[in-house]
């Protein structure tokens, strides 16, 4: 169903005492432009005031596991305020680092021995070791950058210095030995600070950082679940597992040894300097918990085909030298989850030119006796969220609470088939609706060489969908192609100085000045992420 509604669809009572959610047809016509008089009209074009019923199925979520403790998702989400992660990482040593920032206007905090810092100090182990993960006897004593500069410093630059400056003297203290997270307590939101810090930590000292907002983590009333959003992003990073599901949810996985890999591409926005690169990401698992997914990053010139990945032969052998660096093996089946190319791109660019890059770096390993090229079984699945259609249930007693469909909805057919040549599509809404109408993910099998049936790869993306690290909700997007965006707009952290600042306004520059601007960007990049951090998801 095609569909432009903002709110929550309207409900319609009938005679015979169900309901209806199509009685806000009219107004949603009406906005798209296409009700009397629309020049659409004049080209013999008429729509129906009737929505098209499409068939649709719902899957069932898998079971989820915590310690050995099963949990069951209600409407795509669940608690877990009684359990413990399933693999706590261990915590070696820790710092916390308190900023201190003139530009705030609150404070919160008068400095790193203020009993409310100590307290938070206190409460954050305790949800820490509350969650399974295993942490040091011994707390450590905050520490605190010297008041930072403003007024003058507007692109933060001096206070980025005193920031980098304050760790460099911690690390020096240490001689040397890193601790296993940064705690970074930040007073207020700075478009700046955060990015700079970021950058600091994965780029120049290879330190694994945590930010948190003062004024929400002392919140008495919101403080738990705030800690507990946080643990499961340190447990994450320093590679514990937060969840598993069921066995028989991960059979279509473990049955042979299998690569899942997310390929999205960032450009610089309004703002940006004329030139300034775009950034690639590949990340992938390295083993068969399927919850650790390192990254591979790299800068490109904005193409005119925007969409492609340059260096994706060199950022697949990395990801493979990773996954067999970790299981001793390689992978004998490839799912390649590509995210963020439009329809007309489907053969031009991926077909066309990442698939012969992706091929290439197979032949760049042997198999284990060494007597023939390596080459794995290779799926493409294509992953649009940037579409306009829209599913409603046809009557309200088939809705969840916010009218939408219910999470797990899968539609293969009557609007499906679009695509002509390629294997099959469907679309899946493996997440709940939070509010005004839920968008479905539309997933298009480009090139299978695997030949899943199409239910099993339907239930297996939706299964997949409940292992995003960071949440506990299934999300919309299968997590290897939304960590690959998440990594993608990490490395835009790094190019700070190129991507704000500038007039959207303002004048085309020549060819050389974009050129300066790309190399001067490539010259920033260095090496890219700290050799330290390059096993880790530091991008999350």
């Amino acid at each position: 169903m095609v569909g432009g509604a903002e709110g929550s669809p309207d409900v319609e009572e009938h005679e015979d005492g169900h309901t209806s959610l199509l009685s806000g047809l009219p107004s949603t016509l009406s906005a798209l432009g296409i009700t009397p008089p629309s020049d659409i009209l004049d080209f013999g074009i008429s729509v129906s005031n009737e929505m098209a019923v499409v068939p649709g199925r719902v899957i069932a979520p898998p079971r989820l596991f915590y310690g050995q403790k099963a949990i069951t998702a209600s409407n795509g989400a669940w608690n877990i305020t009684t359990v413990k992660f399933h693999k706590g990482a261990q915590v070696k040593s820790w710092w916390i680092m308190l900023v201190m920032d003139s530009a705030a206007r609150n404070t919160i905090v008068s400095g790193p021995q203020d009993s409310r810092l100590l307290a938070l100090r206190d409460s954050f182990v305790s949800k820490l070791t509350n969650c399974g993960m295993a942490m040091p006897r011994d707390k450590p004593v905050p520490f605190a950058t010297p008041l930072l500069p403003t007024g003058t410093d507007k692109f933060r630059k001096d206070a980025l210095g005193i920031i980098r400056t304050t760790l460099q003297n911690q690390l020096d203290s240490a001689r040397g030995q890193k601790p296993d997270s940064v705690l970074v307590l930040l007073s207020h939101e700075d478009n700046f600070i955060y990015p700079g810090i970021k950058t600091i930590g994965d780029v120049e000292m290879g330190l694994n950082t945590i930010h948190l907002q003062l004024d929400r983590a002392i919140n008495g009333k919101r403080q738990d679940q705030y800690l507990s959003n946080i643990a499961l992003k340190i447990n994450t990073k320093l590679g514990g597992v937060n969840h598993q599901l069921d066995q028989e949810a991960m059979n279509w996985l473990k049955a042979e040894r299998t690569m899942l890999v997310g390929i999205d591409v960032t450009h610089c926005g309004p703002g940006s300097k004329e030139g300034a690169p775009s950034i690639a990401a590949v990340v992938a698992n390295v083993d068969d918990t399927f919850v650790q997914y390192p990254a591979s990053l790299e800068i490109q010139q904005t193409h005119e085909i925007r969409e492609m990945v340059i260096e994706l032969e060199k950022m697949m052998v990395e990801r493979l030298q990773a996954y067999k660096f970790r299981t001793g093996n390689l992978p004998e089946r490839v799912f390649i989850f590509r995210d963020g190319v439009s329809e007309d791109q489907y053969d031009q660019v991926v077909l066309c030119e990442e698939l012969p890059r992706i091929l290439h770096a197979f032949k760049r390993f042997k198999t284990k006796d060494r007597k023939q090229p390596y080459r794995p079984r290779l799926s493409i699945v294509i992953c649009v969220k940037q579409h306009h259609t829209r599913f409603y249930p046809i009557q309200a007693e088939d809705a969840d609470t916010t009218m939408n469909t219910r999470p797990g909805i899968v539609v293969d057919k009557g609007v499906t088939g679009v695509t002509g040549v390629f294997d099959f599509d469907f679309y899946l809404q493996a997440h709940a609706g939070l509010q005004g109408s839920v968008k479905s993910t539309h997933y298009v099998v480009i090139y299978d060489e695997n030949r899943f049936a199409a239910d099993e790869i339907q239930q297996g993306i939706n299964n997949n969908s409940y292992l995003y690290a960071r949440a506990t909700r299934a999300v919309s997007l299968i997590p290897p192609a939304y960590y690959a965006g998440q990594a993608s707009k990490r490395g835009r952290y790094y190019l700070n100085d190129f991507l704000t600042g500038e007039d959207p306004q303002k004048e085309k520059v020549e060819k050389a000045a974009k050129e300066k601007v790309f190399e001067d960007a490539k010259k920033a990049w260095g090496g890219g992420v700290h050799p330290d951090m390059r096993d880790t998801m530091f991008y999350i």
